[in-house]
């Protein structure tokens, strides 16, 4: 199979740039501003105790601020 040249200067290309975008993505340890759980159900509900026994153990395991 014949590479034509245009074709291997863009396969070249997007290799280059991987590692430059992978290292501009890479993600913090921990979120810097609170995190926002929000339940679609009223207070007292099944999914709403969920939420918050979640929210606790998170809290314990987690320094990020939670509102």
């Amino acid at each position: 199979m014949k590479l034509p040249r245009r074709h291997f200067l863009h396969l070249t290309a997007g290799a280059a740039v991987v590692p430059i975008a992978t290292r501009a993505a890479s993600a913090l340890d921990y979120p810097t501003r609170p995190v926002h759980l929000l339940v679609g159900f009223p207070a007292g509900s099944g999914p709403d105790i969920r939420r918050r026994r979640r929210d606790n153990v998170a809290k314990k395991k987690s320094p990020a601020p939670r509102a």
